[in-house]
């Protein structure tokens, strides 16, 4: 599935809240989406993402690249969104938390040698590059 993806940034009064609005279309349907980035605390890399729906997420900054992750309606996504030059590359990996499997290990087992280890499938990856204009 290809679509085109926008992505609005714009400063606010408070220097540690960034305001930006994505706008997905697929030729047949436009959404527009607006989010805020809030600095919780930059030294230790801690961020939140607020939805501006009631959904606010933590997100953390690891080298270079900013992920969240959370749980929704049987779906985990983990997304990366990091600055390379003037753009902006994104990744969501979408996995299913429906169909859980262990692969290993026993977790009412104390004396077992290998740790419970719980398979979650991948299910989906969405990557796009955002270049500035």
């Amino acid at each position: 599935m290809r679509f085109t993806m926008e992505l609005k940034v714009a400063k606010t009064d408070d220097p540690a809240t960034y305001q930006w609005t994505i706008i997905y279309d697929d030729g047949k349907n436009r959404q527009e989406r607006p989010y805020q980035l809030v600095v919780k605390d930059a030294t230790k890399g801690l961020y939140e993402i607020d939805e501006k729906n009631g959904i606010v997420l933590p997100a953390t900054l690891i080298g270079g690249s900013l992920y969240s992750a959370f749980d929704l309606e049987g779906v985990r996504l983990v997304s990366r969104d990091q600055l390379v030059g003037d753009a902006i590359e994104t990744e969501i990996i979408t996995m299913s938390t429906k169909q859980l499997v262990a692969t290993g290990g026993k977790a009412d087992d104390p004396e077992a040698q290998v740790p419970p280890v719980t398979d979650v499938p991948v299910v989906s990856v969405q990557r796009a590059t955002l270049k500035k204009k």
